[in-house]
């Protein structure tokens, strides 16, 4: 027996659990232009098949696409899918074990409009297995180049070193605060850094820290870059060096929409507050018409009265709450009165908040990874923070531990990293993953809540509210998603054909 199905790109077909009743080997994907979009296909063998190859058979309008091998990583007991490696082309079947590649497709400025059938094949010695088609439905528009959803994630530098074998062995390391970027490896692990930006960049996520110095020459292709949506300022540098920066910057009006300053995190009593109030007081001496911008979990009454969201207002310019603070009565007005006098608003998650509200963690189900943008989007933000991207500082190996906050929790997985290091399998860079890969296909289906939102007004927010009418209540149903979505990828089309 040789089974075969398909299913979303975001759904985890764990190894241990239960296999679908029925195959299905055609499947219906719809995209805009300039997007990416995907699938999962899934086998099962009740022996063991070794050389099996997987070959593309139809693609007549060459539509572009990628198929990654996903991999499984071990929690009580269960396999459950997240790392992507590219695959080799052939692929070996253990008896009574799931199989699982991601094939994501990608269409352009050019990609006609309408369906466009890829198919594909499993051979044995040459001989078909299994066929399967995918039908790649192009709506008739285009994504921004230019993001409206604004990111900033950072990259966790000692372990980006760690795990790709510069520095000291991970069992040599054992205070998170240790720095492992000496001199001598600086140059090389630079490019490393580079890579990753990059990597992240194809992603739409913005990292926090640039490439190169601000004022290295080289940093302004990527502050000209139309695609970098915010560019983070550190205020670690002295005074003067610090002042340099923030003027380079200023002296572009598009770069200086970019950028932001993060000083101060997570304030949660009233002298955290001050000590924040007072830093930023400070800065400001330096960088007066920078943004500062802030994550909190609380709403803390301060000293004075006010409360935390009152008090911060009054001098952070980019209020960041955790997702779990828009389940409070009437703070989501709130924060939509600060944001229409001008402040920005974005969220974030991190090891927390867990269920029932939705987050990136690696056993939870892929659904929820894509549906956090849009609940944040309805929520009122403008933008997501994440905390890191390379968090593996406490995990010997990612691709077998992903228990990455272990002085916090154990029972956390992916936390602070969406991607994994290439070095164990030779590649030179990161590798992504099925979280990572929802987290982009939520952000471009946000540009498109967005794109709707300038059409047809507030009642765009009724596609939204179908599938999540708060931030513990949401569907966890692959097909009533992909539904809605298609509805509102054919009323966005809808709404331009009239317009021309």
């Amino acid at each position: 027996m040789f089974r075969t199905w398909l299913s979303a790109s975001f759904e985890k077909n764990r190894r241990g659990s239960e296999i679908p009743s029925n195959d299905r080997k055609q499947f219906r994907i719809c995209a805009a232009r300039k997007e990416y979009e995907g699938c999962t296909v899934s086998f099962f063998s009740d022996t063991d098949l070794r050389g099996l190859k997987f070959v593309c058979t139809q693609n007549l309008s060459g539509l572009e696409y990628t198929v990654f091998e996903e991999h499984f990583i071990k929690i009580d007991g269960i396999g459950w899918p997240d790392p992507l490696l590219p695959f080799p082309g052939t692929f070996d079947m253990k008896k009574g074990e799931t199989y699982c590649l991601l094939l994501r497709f990608m269409t352009n400025s050019e990609t006609g409009e309408g369906d466009h059938t890829v198919k594909f094949a499993v051979l044995d010695g040459g001989i078909p297995l299994s066929e399967i088609s995918v039908t790649v439905h192009v709506w008739n528009f285009s994504l921004p180049s230019r993001p409206t959803f604004e990111t900033a994630v950072w990259l966790g530098h000692n372990s980006l070193a760690v795990h790709s074998g510069l520095g000291p062995k991970f069992s040599q390391i054992h205070d998170k605060e240790d720095t492992v970027i000496t001199p001598d490896i600086k140059e090389e692990f630079n490019q490393i850094y580079k890579k990753y930006y990059d990597f992240l960049l194809e992603y739409k996520i913005s990292v926090a820290g640039l490439p190169y110095d601000i004022l290295d020459e080289r940093a302004d292709r990527y502050l000209d870059n139309p695609q970098i949506t915010t560019v983070f300022l550190n205020n670690k540098a002295n005074n003067e060096e610090l002042r340099k920066r923030y003027d380079k910057i200023k002296s572009n009006p598009e770069w200086f929409g970019k950028m932001y300053m993060y000083p101060y995190d997570e304030p949660h009593t009233s002298t955290m507050l001050d000590e924040q109030k007072a830093m930023i007081d400070g800065l400001r001496a330096i960088c007066p018409q920078a943004r500062y911008g802030c994550a909190y979990f609380t709403n803390v009454t301060h000293e004075s009265g006010a409360d935390q969201l009152d008090f911060m207002s009054e001098y952070i310019d980019i209020l960041c709450p955790k997702l779990h603070m828009f389940q409070s009565v009437g703070y989501r007005d709130r924060l939509l009165k600060l944001r229409s006098s001008g402040k920005k608003i974005w969220s974030y998650v991190c090891w927390e908040p867990g269920k029932p509200y939705v987050n990136l963690f690696l056993n939870e189900p892929g659904l929820d990874h894509r549906l956090m943008i849009w609940q944040m989007h309805r929520a009122g933000a403008e933008g997501f923070l994440y905390w890191n991207a390379t968090y593996w500082r406490f995990t010997s190996d990612p691709w077998e531990d992903m228990a990455t906050v272990k002085w916090l929790t154990d029972k956390v997985y992916g936390d602070g990293s969406l991607l994994y290091p290439g070095l164990k399998f030779g590649i030179d860079g990161p590798c992504p993953s099925i979280r990572l890969e929802a987290l982009r296909d939520g952000i471009e289906d946000c540009e498109m809540l967005i794109m709707a939102e300038k059409l047809i007004g507030e009642e765009a927010f009724t596609f939204i509210d179908r599938l999540s009418t708060g931030v513990i209540a949401y569907t966890d149903s692959a097909e009533e998603f992909l539904s809605v979505r298609e509805e509102l990828g054919n009323r966005i089309e809808a709404e331009l054909s009239k317009n021309t």
